[in-house]
């Protein structure tokens, strides 16, 4: 067991753990990397001294499910989600209500500023997606009133769609090349700051090269790619087009799995004749 001084510091977190659960908007736990930290004795000392459950004060199932319901503690729920010391459900569903929606609601309204990080620790905790959530972000879509909640919705989508933490971790990590995408089947710039798709695509094969075969397909698909040509009066993105049919780089052929998975439609399908 950890020595007396030991245990007083490990109390003393305690007590600031329980103070950030009362008021989080700081934003993070300064302790966190003291509890990363902690050995064996050191972890049995804390849990038999701490219960998140007492502290959360509602159904054990639901203890993820109840933090999330209150917007205030937004960032104590990414700390627990963040934390394996902490143990908890996070499937519970309550009148069909999910973690995932709870959490894509606080990503839509703007608790988040990185497009839901959030959603990236709930899919680490093995969090799988319910037959609800998938009405819930078809639903969602009708309140959008924003470019930025517009955005949101796309990333709570993708992490719909993908349903696994690492999958999500790279669309989070490529969400200007899935952006792109977006904008070329919305038929206008999303997420990108630019005014046409001119901009768009100039962007596209200017930076996101080891992209370059699919972003194209994704033009033609959608059918903006005339679009495009017809306002390159400058012959700016004929320019980029030729240099990278000439120079390609190696296609990043895993970020293309992530695409087929959001937007299927761009799979090339065998040819059956």
């Amino acid at each position: 067991m950890p020595t007396p001084w030991r245990k007083q510091q490990i109390d003393e977190i305690i007590e600031r753990l329980k103070q950030f659960y009362i008021d989080s908007s700081k934003g993070s736990f300064k302790d966190s990397d003291k509890l990363d930290d902690f050995t064996d004795d050191d972890r049995q000392y804390f849990n038999s001294q701490f219960s998140l459950l007492q502290l959360v004060d509602g159904p054990a199932d639901a203890i993820l499910n109840t933090v999330l319901a209150d917007p205030a503690k937004y960032y104590f729920a990414i700390f627990i989600l963040k934390n394996g010391l902490l143990s908890f459900p996070v499937s519970y569903s309550q009148d069909g209500v999910t973690a995932f929606q709870l959490m894509a609601g606080l990503v839509f309204s703007g608790h988040s500023n990185s497009y839901g990080i959030g959603l990236i620790f709930l899919f680490r905790r093995c969090y799988k997606v319910q037959q609800a959530d998938a009405a819930f972000v078809t639903k969602l879509y009708s309140a959008i009133s924003s470019e930025k909640e517009l955005e949101s919705w796309c990333f709570i989508r993708f992490a719909l769609l993908l349903d696994d933490a690492e999958l999500l971790e790279v669309a989070f990590q490529k969400h200007m090349p899935l952006f792109t995408i977006v904008s070329f089947k919305m038929k206008k710039p999303i997420g990108i700051r630019y005014p046409n798709l001119l901009g768009v695509a100039n962007s596209a094969f200017l930076h996101y090269r080891s992209h370059g075969d699919i972003l194209l397909k994704a033009m033609q698909h959608y059918g903006v790619y005339d679009e495009v040509v017809k306002r390159d009066r400058k012959n700016t993105f004929k320019y980029r087009l030729d240099d990278f049919e000439l120079y390609k780089p190696v296609q990043d052929t895993a970020f293309n799995k992530i695409v087929f998975k959001i937007f299927p439609e761009l799979e090339k399908k065998p040819d059956l004749n």
